[in-house]
């Protein structure tokens, strides 16, 4: 995937891929902030790399962005526009 061998460098592999859920998941005892910033440090993601990478998914009031925040070459969309009128599905 993306020049890397899945079998023999799998957390290489899979550091390139980002993943938005159908049904986003947010940790109750956690801000978005702190969510966001969890996320990103489970993907190996220095501090300061966290905090400029939060930035635009917070702007836009979309936490689900997340998957974004890795800049993934991959992306995995689980039904984008599910539950989403013709107006949203076209922004």
């Amino acid at each position: 995937m993306c020049g890397v061998d899945v079998m023999s460098r799998r957390v290489e592999a899979l550091r390139s891929i980002g993943y938005a859920p159908e049904n986003p998941t947010l940790f109750q005892s956690l801000t978005v902030r702190e969510s966001l910033d969890l996320i990103g440090s489970l993907r190996g993601m220095e501090e300061g790399e966290v905090e400029d990478a939060m930035e635009p998914p917070l702007n836009r009031g979309r936490p689900t962005k997340a998957a974004f925040m890795v800049k993934p070459r991959v992306l995995v969309l689980d039904e984008p526009m599910s539950g989403m009128d013709p107006e949203a599905q076209r922004a």
